[in-house]
């Protein structure tokens, strides 16, 4: 035998037997794409299943992975790139295969009920069966008249066209709507908003439902307006909702959050539980009476930025730079004993922001980064550089 190979190896390549943390490069995964054209007669799909009938790893999971820049990939790709990249495919492939029809959606929404027992909404997430669509984007596909599709339509009206669901809600109006507010503060001594839940006890209407309606133009209404905004239009309310909770001011929640860094060493974000030492107050509450102006605060800022701006934290929102988040994760990597993934949860260092959303920075170029890196990238070009420079010393 030669040697420099293995068993794992020798089927990964004769066999495309791959396993879950095997490291991946486009020449192999084009090898892969070429035997399974081989096999079925067409390219694959991120949607096709087992990237062979002796293995666990799917093409869904393949196309994750030239996405997101895991397992050694650099990201920013997908599936279909990779094969118009190498010329095999026509570039009109990706339109193509963004194109919908109304039976397509219909046996989409059939699996949901068999799954869920009840039809699916436009908040009801991804759809399995299809390749990184959501049910949101199939509703903008109806309405708009987009991916083949005719337009003027939506989900909901789609399934009652299909015999699914009943009839469509009632129109609302905003009188109607101001009407029912009224008989809310008059019940309740305060004004609703969006989260007080039913309208009336023996109706399915929401003031959830009320406000996504306003918000987005449903039933009659115009769009673009919101609960909290019609009432202070029309009834000169400020700030809707039950005020809770004692009063607080900015110095109190510093005090707060003080003790939080000197017990954990970080400091606290919307999240961070129980405020210590403190009946029923939370990181939460605090946020959100900083965001909404409530209990005796102004409003309009948060946890995060009031951290930043009196204690030089950095908000989740500023820029970002390679060496800003290398340096975080060596701080993740002397906690831990090793170093931070997409799936690591928060950065204490990073204002909150979840090394998520910094793998996704990396990547698309957000928060002034320049794009088309990731964690995995940015690790791996940090450890070749310190080799150089050790043997360059040598």
């Amino acid at each position: 035998m030669p040697g420099g190979s293995s068993l794992s190896r020798l089927l990964r390549r004769h066999r495309s037997v791959v396993r879950g943390r095997d490291r991946l490069d486009e020449d192999l995964i084009f090898r892969w794409a070429q035997d399974h054209l081989r096999r079925t007669g067409k390219w694959p799909q991120a949607a096709d299943g087992p990237v062979c009938p002796s293995c666990a790893a799917t093409w869904r999971d393949i196309n994750r992975a030239l996405r997101y820049g895991y397992r050694g990939l650099p990201g920013g790709a997908s599936l279909t790139k990779l094969l118009i990249d190498r010329k095999v495919v026509s570039p009109e492939l990706r339109s193509r295969r963004l194109a919908l029809t109304l039976d397509q959606i219909w046996d989409w929404a059939q699996a949901f009920h068999r799954r869920h027992r009840k039809w699916p909404i436009i908040d009801s997430g991804p759809i399995p069966a299809s390749d990184g669509d959501t049910w949101a984007k199939v509703e903008k596909a109806l309405r708009g008249g987009r991916r083949g599709l005719p337009g003027g339509s939506s989900l909901f009206k789609f399934l009652m066209s299909r015999g699914a669901v009943g009839r469509m809600p009632p129109r609302l109006t905003v009188p109607l709507i101001l009407e029912w507010a009224d008989a809310f503060h008059l019940r309740n001594k305060f004004w609703p908003q969006a989260g007080s839940g039913p309208i009336a006890s023996r109706t399915p209407e929401t003031w959830k439902r009320v406000d996504a309606a306003l918000y987005n133009g449903l039933r009659g209404l115009p769009g673009g307006s919101s609960l909290a905004q019609e009432l202070r239009r029309h009834r000169g309310v400020q700030r809707s909702g039950k005020p809770t909770g004692r009063p607080l001011s900015v110095e109190r929640i510093l005090i707060w959050a003080d003790a939080f860094h000197r017990r954990h060493g970080t400091w606290p974000v919307s999240r961070s539980g129980l405020v210590a030492g403190q009946d029923d107050e939370t990181w939460e509450r605090i946020d959100y009476s900083l965001r909404c102006g409530c209990r005796g605060l102004s409003g309009g800022s948060s946890l995060s930025r009031e951290l930043a701006k009196h204690r030089g934290t950095l908000n989740s929102k500023d820029r970002l730079t390679e060496d800003r988040v290398f340096r975080w994760a060596q701080n993740y990597f002397r906690r831990t004993g090793r170093w931070p993934n997409s799936g690591s949860g928060r950065s204490p260092e990073a204002g909150g922001a979840t090394w998520n959303s910094i793998n996704n920075a990396l990547i698309v170029g957000h928060r002034g980064l320049p794009g088309g890196s990731s964690l995995c990238r940015l690790f791996g070009r940090k450890a070749d550089r310190r080799n150089a420079a050790g043997s360059s010393h040598r």
